[in-house]
């Protein structure tokens, strides 16, 4: 059988009944205090854990905002900026090597073909370099930046002597 087959009746009553029904609780109330104490206090866990829950859902959110943050500007600004480091080092150490074999080597076709890589890995150098620029985000980094390249200009200038 379903419950819309029953019909709902309400009754209309006077004010003073809402007293009687307030006195009636309290009298239910004294007979039995621990027991309705007890469900108030278990109302009352239950209300106080779903408000942990809310809460602990909004810090977790917060949380995933910035990790997501923090993903963005790795994937964005750190890695690429890690790779480009990594070019220019490979190719300032073959600049470093030919620029070494240039000096060593007397023959003049080896020493010819030798002074095209290393124009070659100067170029790939500067292309790093740009790359790396472009992607330069703090102050901090910036200066070191400009440490490395004025060193760089240094030693780029004794190896054309």
């Amino acid at each position: 059988m379903s419950n819309s087959s029953l019909p709902l009746h309400l009754q209309t009553v006077p004010a003073r009944h809402g007293v009687l029904w307030v006195r009636h609780g309290f009298k239910i109330f004294k007979r039995r205090p621990m027991a309705l104490s007890g469900l108030l206090a278990l109302c009352m866990l239950a209300a106080l854990l779903a408000l942990l829950v809310i809460l602990l859902g909004a810090v977790t959110l917060m949380q995933m905002k910035r990790m997501d943050a923090a993903s963005d500007a790795i994937e964005a600004k750190w890695f690429p900026s890690m790779l480009a480091l990594e070019e220019m080092g490979m190719s300032a150490a073959r600049i470093r090597a030919l620029t070494l074999r240039t000096h060593i080597i007397r023959e003049t076709e080896q020493r010819s073909a030798d002074l095209a890589m290393l124009e070659q890995s100067k170029r790939e150098f500067d292309h790093a370099e740009q790359e790396y620029i472009a992607l330069i985000g703090s102050a901090e980094e910036r200066s070191t930046y400009e440490r490395f390249r004025s060193s760089r200009e240094r030693y780029m200038a004794t190896q054309a002597q």
